[in-house]
Formats: structure tokens, C-alpha cells, sequence
């Protein structure tokens, strides 16, 4: 959000400049207006921003819906598979019975066959040549040995026969084990796939909360951008305003001769001279004040130093008026950055006086001020390391050494 920071001082470098008005003010409107147009670009950057983060929370809301049927499916898959792992169990529970039955059948035609061989045993040979040489012919003979052989080779394969059945039944069953086993198997690694596609799913809400909360931001840094439009617009409107005004009429205000702006404390109590100073410009005069004269001071004596009118004007900023809410002037409601609280007068001879740091400011924008009138008293507001006023005179908008007029 750095280009709030940059609206914020364009806006203050507005402020500043307006200071210096008529006849400065018709270049500066073409500064106004050039800045306004930066202000525009980074609202139009701005726009952009958020259209590249609307495209990219639209393709995230793809991937979402896309990992939603993925999971959908994914789901599906192991309902399938829980499906056949329960299919498996019943077909093996039923192997299980079928063997179980052949099991019983198998000792019960076993027992019948062993018995019958016991009773035949016990009767010896002479139970089957009975059988035999009972025969009338010897086709009746024949008859009864193939029949004889035919009971006993029945026996025998029914019982062969059997056994094939269990161990076929035996295979099925384990093959139905296997199959279960591997379906177990697919079944968890369905769900770590399942578990991974949750996973994708979260970062992608998560990305997708993000990018939200990114777009609110934005939104509201476009608004502020929009209202810091609206009052850089408004401001410029003001000053072509003041210009027309003040090309039709004229106050009768100025004298031409500056009062000095601390009547009580004079040339002997500069503290810092118009001109270079600590690696920079100083750009007007600090006039000092005893300490028991500021109301800040723990020393303060009940009386302040008075800072009045170096001449007649209008009054054209007022930051920080005691008594009432701060004054918009050009800086919106707060106190006027390094300069504290302060003032800026319009002469009609094109100057302009600023009178800064003030402890206490008692006109407002708009006010018709008398030469010496009081306007306000010192103070250490802003930028300042104790009580004193700063004091600078601007000609055609440029700063001059205020000393040049006294």
C-alpha cells in the first residue's frame, strides 16, 4: 500500500505550496493538476491490481471445483471398494458353509463306505462268492460281478469326487481371502489419495481466504485513493476559485509595511536566521520567547507572548484554531505536519505570511485580519525543539528573507 503514502504526500506538497498564491498559483494549478493525473495513474495501477486478483481467485474457484469432483469421485471409489470388501466377506462366509456341508457329507458317505467295508471284511471273501455262485447261469454270473464291481468303484469315486469338491471350494475361499486382502489394500491407498485431494482442497481455500481478504484490502486503498482524489479535485477547484476571486476584488487591507510578528520580542530574540542551516535551507526567521511565557512551560506565568498580523489580508489557512475543531484548511483534520499549528495570511500584494509552531491560533480561513491584529501565540507545535515562532514571507510564490522588509 505504498501508493497511499505517495497520495498522502502529494496531498501535503498541495498544502504547502498553496501558501504561496496569487499571481504563483496559476503554475502551480499546473503542477495541481499534473499531480492529479499521477494520483489517477495510481488509482488505475490500483484497478489493475484487482483485476489481476479477481482472474486469479476465478481460477482458483476452478481448481476448487475441480478438486471437489476429483474428491466426489475419489469417494465413490472407496464406497466401490467397501462395496466389494463387503461382497468378498459374504462370498467367502458362503465358501465357508459350502465346505462346511461338504465336510459333513463327505465323513457321512465316508462312514457309510468304512462301515460297509467292515461288514464285508467281517464276512470275508465268502459274503461276495455267496453273491457269485448264487448265479442260476453264467450270465446271471457276469451280471453279478459287474455289479459288485460297479458298487464298490462308485464308492470308491463318490468319495474322490468329494475330496475334488472340498479342495475346490478350499481354493475359492482363499482366493476370495487374497482378493479381500487386496481390495483392503487399493482401499488405503484410495484413502491417502483421498486424504491428499482434502489437503489440496484446504491450501485451496485457504489461497483462496487470502487472496479475499487481499481483494478487501485493495478495495478499501482504492477508496482512500479515490477520497484523496476527491480532496486534491477539491482543492484545485478551491484555488481556481481564489484565483477568480481575488482577480476581481481586492481586500484594501495591505499596507505595503510589515508590523514585526512578536511585538513583545524583537530582532534580539532570533534564535535561527533566514539561510542555510544544519545541511539544508532554513526559509524565514525563529523568533524565541522566555520559557515562562509559553503555556507548556512548568514556569509558565499566566501571560502569552502574542504573534499578530505582519500586515492586512485574508486569512487562508488556519491549522489547529483554539476553540473550536481543527480548521480543514488544506490539510484535512489533523495539525499541520512539521509546522504544527499554524497560519498563512493573503496581502494584496501578492505576499503571503506564515506563522508557524503557534501554541494558540484564534482565526480560521476566511477571516479578515487587521495589520498587528492578534492571531494567535507562540508556541512549540510541529517540528520544534522549544517555544518560538517561525515566520517567512513568500514573493510570487518564492521565499524571501522576511529581515529584507524590517
Amino acid at each position: 500500500m505504498g501508493k497511499l503514502k505517495v497520495i498522502l504526500i502529494i496531498a501535503l506538497s498541495l498544502i504547502l505550496t498553496l501558501s504561496a498564491i496569487l499571481p504563483a498559483w496559476a503554475n502551480q494549478l499546473d503542477e495541481k493538476r499534473d499531480e492529479l493525473k499521477e494520483v489517477q495513474r495510481g488509482i488505475n495501477e490500483a484497478e489493475r491490481e484487482k483485476k489481476e486478483l479477481e482472474d486469479n481467485i476465478r481460477e482458483i474457484q476452478r481448481n476448487i471445483a475441480q478438486i471437489e469432483e476429483e474428491l466426489v469421485q475419489q469417494r465413490r471409489r472407496v464406497d466401490s471398494i467397501n462395496t466389494e470388501i463387503k461382497n468378498t466377506e459374504l462370498l467367502i462366509q458362503l465358501k465357508e458353509q459350502e465346505i462346511a456341508e461338504t465336510e459333513r457329507y463327505l465323513e457321512e458317505q465316508t462312514a457309510y463306505f468304512e462301515a460297509r467295508m467292515r461288514a464285508l471284511y467281517q464276512r470275508g471273501s465268502v459274503g461276495y462268492l455267496e453273491v457269485l455262485l448264487s448265479a442260476t447261469n453264467f450270465s446271471d454270473f457276469i451280471t453279478r460281478f459287474n455289479f459288485l464291481r460297479t458298487m464298490i468303484e462308485d464308492d470308491v469315486r463318490l468319495v474322490e469326487e468329494i475330496k475334488e469338491k472340498k479342495a475346490f471350494l478350499e481354493e475359492e475361499r482363499i482366493e476370495q481371502v487374497n482378493r479381500r486382502q487386496r481390495l483392503i489394500i487399493l482401499k488405503e491407498e484410495a484413502l491417502d489419495v483421498q486424504v491428499q485431494i482434502e489437503k489440496n482442497m484446504a491450501e485451496q481455500n485457504a489461497l483462496a481466504r487470502k487472496l479475499q481478504s487481499q481483494m478487501h484490502r485493495l478495495d478499501s486503498y482504492i477508496k482512500q485513493m479515490e477520497e484523496a482524489l476527491k480532496e486534491i479535485e477539491a482543492e484545485i477547484k478551491k484555488m481556481e476559485e481564489e484565483i477568480r476571486k481575488r482577480q476581481q476584488q481586492n481586500t484594501g487591507q495591505t499596507t505595503g509595511k510589515y508590523a514585526w510578528p512578536v511585538p513583545e520580542f524583537g530582532y534580539a530574540w532570533i534564535t535561527s536566521h533566514f539561510g542555510p542551516r544544519w545541511g539544508g535551507m532554513h526559509w524565514g526567521v525563529d523568533i524565541g520567547i522566555p520559557h515562562n511565557r509559553w503555556p507548556a512551560s512548568p514556569n509558565y506565568i499566566g501571560r502569552p507572548a502574542d504573534v499578530v498580523a505582519a500586515d492586512g489580508g485574508e486569512v487562508i489557512i488556519a491549522v489547529g484554531r483554539s476553540g473550536a475543531p481543527t480548521d480543514r484548511g488544506f490539510l484535512g483534520n489533523r495539525e499541520g505536519g512539521g509546522y504544527g499549528r499554524y497560519v498563512v495570511i493573503y496581502h494584496d500584494n501578492g505576499h503571503v505570511t506564515v506563522y508557524a509552531h503557534l501554541h494558540d491560533v484564534f482565526v480560521k480561513a476566511g477571516d479578515t485580519v487587521q495589520k498587528g491584529q492578534r492571531i494567535g501565540t507562540v508556541g512549540s507545535t510541529g517540528n520544534s525543539t522549544g517555544p518560538h515562532l517561525h515566520f517567512e514571507i513568500r514573493v510570487n510564490g518564492q521565499r524571501v528573507n522576511p529581515l529584507l522588509f524590517y
